[in-house]
Formats: C-alpha cells, structure tokens, sequence
C-alpha cells in the first residue's frame, strides 16, 4: 500500500554526521548530513536535540522534537509533495504512541496509538474520503480485539469481536441498510457456532447452530412472521439432515422423522391437518414414501399396510 511505502520513508534513521560546525553544547545549528539532509535547529553535544526541522534532499521534512539525535517526542511529517503524512508522537525515531496518519488527499487515513511504527492500541481508520471505515482495537497493526467495520456509505457492516483483522468470536453482521443480519459467533470471517439471523425487517429467520457459514447442528428455520417455527432438528452442511420436524405457518406438524441432504430418508410420519394424526407413517427416499409404511384416513382409521415405491403403494 502507497501509506506503508510512505511510512517506510518516515522510519528511515538520520545518517552518520560528517563536517559538522557547530561546537558542543550550542543550541542553535544547521547540521548537513552524508545523505544531503540538512537539519536547522536545536542541538546538544553536536546532534539534534530539543526542537528542530529536518529535510531531506527529495523536499519530504520533519518538524518536531529530537533526543539524543533521534526523533522523539511531538513532531510532523511531510512527504516530498508537501503533505502533511505523520503527526503525533515519536519514541526513539518511530512512530509511537498518539498519532495521526493522513491519505494525499488531505483526509486522515488512522487516528490512535501507535507502538514503533505499528498501529496498536485504540485507533480509527479512514477510507481516502475521510468516511470512517474501522473504529477499535489494533494489535501489531491489525485488528484484534474488539471494534466496528463500516461501509463507504457509513453505514456498520460488523460489530464485535476481531482476531487479525478477521471476524472472530461474538459479533453482529449487518445488511447494506444498517439492519441486523447475524448475532452470533465467527469463526475467520464466516458465521461459525450458535447464532440468530434476521430479514432486513428484523424477523428471526434461523436460529441454532452454524459452521463455517452454513447451517450445522441443532437449530430452527422460522417463517416469515419470525415467530412461528417452519422446520426444528438437525442440519449438516446447510442442509437438513439427521432427525427433524416440519410445521405449517399456523404452527402445526405435518413432518416428524429422518432427512438427509435436505429429503425425507429413513423412518417418518407425515400428519393430518390436526398435526396429531399420522397420514403415512413408514419409510422414506429421496423425499417420497418408498419401503414399509401404513396409510391412515384422517380418523385414524388404517387404510394400508405394506410396501410403496416411488411415493406409491404396492399392492400384493
């Protein structure tokens, strides 16, 4: 990134003195250095020390404060445009510190702490239009810890926990309108764990287990009122599988039994309208009535025992 090459700049070390004429312990000197940059300022023991201005042959320049020869203390940086790149604190010639880093086009790029030229501690990011676009913790220049991810329009796309600038732990995802989505876990980036989503009205849409960003485990789906419970068992790679219950949007069984890969498999009932009386109670392929299986009327009443094929009786 053009703001690391920038910085890179910003970190070299001031050269070897040579010719020198100031005499010690004079506080007011220019010094030219063997790389061509001239320092103005004040000095001690014949380097930089106190307040001060160094530049360098390509035009960029430090304002500020040095010790002992090195930058230290409050001080501005300018690239060789002239723009202002770096002001803040500096600690032994690194950034260090509370600081600002700024984009060419005059809008701050990072505002926070800093520790040796990384960022570290509390800080908030910058698109180049000035629109925050990151507002937390940092760790040796990453995200980490916790913090809120924005869009270029401003709006929050994540709120929560980060793990080297990835999503990870509880956190809130959201939409491009700023509503909830996702409260849950993560895991790199991706829904990872137990959480919640949500239409952009706010309406529950599941509820239960996720792994790496898909339906994984125990949970429910609801309908479209994100009250009424549509399907509750297990799923396995974002499909339903294992053991589980159908409703209708009035809330009332119409499935109990095995799935697999989002079909009816294995043993299950499908119920009457009352959701209490079994309609076909048997074995189950790819979603039809296929192997042993009984049919009841809607009294209860048995109307057939035996085998089926391909969601049909057979008689005989």
């Amino acid at each position: 990134m053009k703001k690391r090459i920038l910085l890179s700049i910003l970190l070299v070390g001031i050269l070897a003195v040579s010719g020198l004429s100031c005499k010690k312990n004079e506080t007011e000197k220019v010094i030219m250095f063997i790389d061509g940059s001239k320092y103005s300022g004040q000095v001690k023991d014949g380097v930089p020390n106190g307040y001060g201005t160094l530049v360098w042959l390509d035009g960029a320049w430090y304002e500020g404060y040095y010790k002992d020869g090195l930058r230290h203390g409050q001080g501005v940086f300018y690239n060789a445009a002239g723009q202002k790149y770096y002001e803040g604190e500096y600690f032994q010639d690194e950034i260090h510190g509370e600081g600002k880093l700024y984009w060419d086009t005059g809008f701050v790029a990072y505002d926070g702490q800093w520790s040796h030229g990384k960022r570290d501690g509390y800080g908030i990011l910058y698109e180049t239009t000035g629109v925050k676009s990151y507002e937390g913790n940092w760790v040796n220049d990453k995200k980490h810890g916790t913090g809120i991810l924005y869009s270029s329009s401003g709006r929050k796309i994540y709120e929560g926990s980060f793990v080297e600038d990835r999503w990870e732990g509880e956190g809130i995802a959201y939409d491009i309108f700023g509503s909830e989505i996702y409260v849950g876990g993560f895991l790199d980036s991706k829904m990872h764990g137990t959480g919640t989503a949500f239409d952009g009205a706010g309406h529950k849409t599941y509820e239960g287990g996720y792994d790496k960003g898909v339906y994984h485990g125990e949970g429910k789906i609801y309908w479209e009122d994100g009250v009424t419970v549509a399907y509750e068992g297990s799923f396995k790679d974002g499909a339903r599988h294992g053991t589980g219950t159908l409703y209708d949007k009035d809330g009332v069984k119409s499935y109990a039994g095995g799935w697999v890969d989002d079909k009816k498999e294995g043993e299950g009932t499908i119920y009457w309208g009352d959701g209490v009386t079994p309609a076909y109670s048997g074995e189950w392929k790819d979603d039809v009535r296929h192997g042993s299986g009984k049919a009841f009327d809607e009294e209860g009443k048995l109307l057939f025992e035996g085998s089926w094929k391909n969601d049909e009786p057979v008689e005989g």
